[in-house]
């Protein structure tokens, strides 16, 4: 799987050019970016930024996200399930409608967070405050 490190990525089109195959994005600045209804099947986020980024109606069949910042990020309606939040800091994302089935979201910091209407149906949060 490809790996991309330290980019600054502001929208859907940058990121599709890069998904071909899944990939991996490490040190990658994403603030604000506009990722709605982007389509992947894999992919992961390791140490990076997506403060204030908007990734409604997203279709990831394996998204990880490790050690990254998610302030205010925004993934209402989106299909995430089994996907994995690890030591993430998430204070004031929007996960309005999400379908989290079977994802993990250990020792995350999810103050202030909104999941009204999401599915958590077996959603591991252990850890998380």
């Amino acid at each position: 799987m490809p790996l991309h490190e330290g980019l600054r990525i502001s929208d859907v089109d940058q990121l599709a050019d890069l998904l071909k195959d899944g990939a991996v994005f490490r040190d990658c600045d994403l603030d604000h970016a506009d990722l709605t209804a982007f389509d992947a099947n894999e992919i992961t986020f390791d140490s990076c930024s997506l403060r204030k980024t908007d990734l409604s109606e997203v279709v990831c069949r394996s998204l990880r996200i490790v050690d990254s910042h998610l302030e205010e990020a925004r993934f209402e309606k989106a299909d995430i399930q089994e996907a994995e939040f690890l030591r993430s800091v998430c204070t004031s994302a929007s996960f309005r409608g999400a379908k989290l089935n079977l994802s993990r979201l250990l020792d995350c910091d999810l103050s202030l967070c909104d999941f009204e209407g999401a599915n958590l149906f077996g959603a591991d949060l252990a850890g998380s405050r």
